[in-house]
C-alpha cells in the first residue's frame, strides 16, 4: 500500500526459511526475517528443531523447539 502511494522507506519484510531432515522424524531448520518499518529495522535469526510423532496412519502430532 505504501509503495503504491509513493511513500519513501515504505515498510517491507523479507523472509528466508529452510529445513532439512536429520532422521526419519526429526528436522532442523533456520529462519531469517528482515523487517523494516520506516526508520526502524530488525533482523531475527531463529533455529528450529521439530519432531513428528505418528499417532495413526491418518494423524500425527508435531513438536517444535524454536
Amino acid at each position: 500500500m505504501y509503495l503504491q502511494l509513493g511513500v519513501d522507506n515504505a515498510p517491507s519484510t523479507q523472509i528466508l526459511s529452510f529445513s532439512i531432515p536429520l532422521i526419519k522424524s526429526l528436522r532442523f531448520g533456520v529462519s531469517i526475517v528482515n523487517d523494516r518499518f520506516f526508520a526502524l529495522s530488525e533482523t531475527d535469526i531463529t533455529i528450529n528443531l521439530s519432531y513428528k510423532l505418528k499417532i495413526s496412519e491418518a494423524s500425527a502430532l508435531f513438536f517444535r523447539i524454536k
